[in-house]
């Protein structure tokens, strides 16, 4: 269940939302579940193809973090102006690295593997990516810090329409990491929150589950069923059928050891 600031237990999201919404002095917890976070940041890569399926990069990331309370601060909701009271991270800032923000420079090194037959709606072969990214004092960060994303992605086509698409993802954050860049995971492609949101974890909010290892596990069916030409663009009709799934461990060894399956 959900619990309210006066202690009273509601069993379903939907009771708790209705008291949120309410609009009494106790329902001033509509941040309860939010803070502020505001990032600037540069990105720095370059990349080498050494044939025609091996690429390495490297690069570099200059940045500043400044993370803030919603409580006592004023917001507007269905046009009332509101005030909100304690929230979840007023209760666990004290324990959290990275609540007072700071600066977040980084080494940057990966290489991809990369068997598919066409990068932008591959049908068929293979992508393998691995990335490493280094912060610490060294490079003037707040934090010091190992960030590693392993990603596996395979794709098999049946009667030239039917294209079953699988991903493997794992994410390993060590030593003084901040709490908002386990939310991370980095790829060829540039980095995505994890897990939750539009790309991984479908149906639950963005950064639902943050942990320092993170796994996640996609399958996709996606049908052609054709395209057509409209104001000179190309339109394809792909309905896609998707599972995700995922888990959040505080030991790399832990995926192993206390695998949490029915979790």
């Amino acid at each position: 269940g959900l619990n309210d600031t006066a202690g009273k237990n509601y069993s379903t999201s939907t009771d708790y939302q209705r008291f949120l919404d309410s609009g009494t002095d106790d329902a001033s917890l509509l941040k309860y579940n939010n803070y502020q976070r505001r990032r600037l940041y540069a990105r720095w890569t370059a990349s080498r193809k050494f044939n025609e399926w091996f690429a390495i990069v490297a690069g570099f990331e200059f940045g500043h973090a400044k993370i803030s309370d919603w409580k006592n601060k004023e917001f507007t909701n269905d046009d009332t102006q509101r005030v909100s009271t304690t929230t979840r991270f007023t209760r666990d800032k004290e324990s959290l690295i990275g609540s007072n923000g700071g600066w977040l420079n980084m080494l940057i090194l990966g290489f991809k593997l990369d068997w598919r037959d066409f990068e932008p709606n591959p049908k068929e072969g293979f992508l393998g990516e691995y990335f490493l990214e280094l912060s610490g004092s060294y490079l003037g960060s707040s934090h010091d810090y190992i960030r590693q994303s392993a990603n596996i992605r395979g794709y098999y086509t049946f009667f030239n329409r039917l294209t079953l698409a699988g991903r493997l993802g794992l994410n390993y954050a060590a030593k003084d990491v901040p709490f908002y860049e386990l939310t991370l995971m980095t790829s060829f492609t540039g980095r995505n929150t994890i897990l939750g949101g539009n790309r991984s974890l479908r149906g639950f909010a963005e950064e639902r589950f943050i942990g320092r290892v993170t796994t996640l596990a996609q399958l996709e069916a996606r049908y052609f069923v054709g395209d057509v030409t409209w104001g000179g663009q190309r339109f394809g009709l792909m309905p896609v059928a998707f599972i995700d799934g995922g888990n959040v461990y505080d030991e790399l060894g832990h995926i192993f050891s206390e695998p949490r399956f029915t979790n």
